[in-house]
């Protein structure tokens, strides 16, 4: 086995660095070195982060795209929506790809970091043979715990550490994962549960209405839809037999559509629609519609939790 990515291949790194310095120092020279030859790029960061490297790279006029993270990667199920057209709108170009996305951040939620980590993995799956495209993905080591910062060397197959970069991630787990294992935590607070044989989907529209008091009416409604979808997934998948948990947390109202089905796909819901599947499209727009969704499920059984942020 190799170990190094050749040159063509897709390759996914992680750049763990320590402070403004060796961030800019590494960042800026990928940006400019690939505008000077001649690949599209895009860089995908905080807005502060974006503001500096508009100012210190020397391609300001070069193909570089710059999408906010906050609102691209809020929910980290929806950035695989982004990434997609991009390298498929450039694929037939036959220019090469330079890409920096940096989803994890402190701050973020404990449930947010773990959804971000299953992107991250999922991310070699999507472009394991796609060739000439590079993607960078900082990690800031003087805030991320360590659990996070060795979880960068499973999902990357290569690091770039203290200004050196590694032939090949000792922990590299490859692209043979499963981002449905694992179980959620229990809903804590008050929980109404109820039987999803014995509900029409106008009273579950209702019921998950009510709860989404408290936010907007576009939000809500936008919630309301996104459990719709959940609850027609069971109603066509799993015979109608589920059960549907609504309850919330200190920044969140949150839902969860329980049924006996089971999904395999490991990108159900992270590619972009088509317009034409019917079988796809639900669990899309749900990653669309909510500020963060969790989906666990086994041989016997999924869990879908969406969250609202109030």
């Amino acid at each position: 086995m190799s170990l190094m990515p050749t040159p063509e291949a897709f390759v996914h790194e992680a750049f763990l660095y320590d402070d403004d310095r060796q961030f800019y120092d590494r960042t800026v020279p990928f940006i400019d070195e690939g505008v000077a030859a001649g690949d599209t790029v895009i860089v995908v960061l905080d807005r502060a982060r974006i503001d500096s490297l508009r100012s210190l790279v020397s391609s300001a006029h070069g193909d570089v795209q710059y999408w906010d993270m906050a609102e691209v990667g809020l929910n980290p199920g929806r950035l695989m929506s982004a990434w997609v057209p991009f390298v498929e709108e450039n694929r037939t170009t036959g220019r090469k790809l330079r890409g920096i996305g940096e989803p994890i951040w402190s701050g973020r939620s404990d449930a947010e970091i773990q959804e971000c980590q299953r992107h991250e993995a999922l991310l070699n799956v999507a472009f394991g043979d796609t060739s000439g495209f590079s993607l960078m993905c900082p990690y800031d080591r003087s805030a991320l715990d360590e659990h996070v910062l060795a979880d960068a060397g499973r999902t990357h197959p290569t690091l770039i550490e203290d200004g050196r970069r590694s032939l090949l991630s000792p922990d590299y787990e490859g692209e043979e994962i499963d981002p449905f294992a694992g179980r959620l935590p229990e809903p804590s607070g008050v929980v109404e549960e109820l039987d999803l044989s014995r509900l029409t989907l106008d009273r579950v529209r209702r019921t998950v209405a009510d709860h989404a008091a408290g936010l907007d009416e576009r939000r809500s409604s936008e919630f309301v839809l996104a459990v719709n979808e959940a609850v027609t997934n069971t109603l066509r998948h799993a015979e109608g037999v589920g059960i549907l948990r609504l309850w919330r947390e200190d920044v969140s109202v949150i839902c969860d559509v329980v049924d006996h089905g089971s999904i395999r796909d490991p990108l159900a819901g992270r590619l972009p629609a088509d317009a034409t599947d019917t079988e796809g499209r639900g669990l899309w727009l749900i990653h669309q519609l909510c500020d963060l969704v969790q989906i666990r499920s086994s041989e016997t059984s999924t869990t879908v939790r969406m969250h609202m942020y109030l």
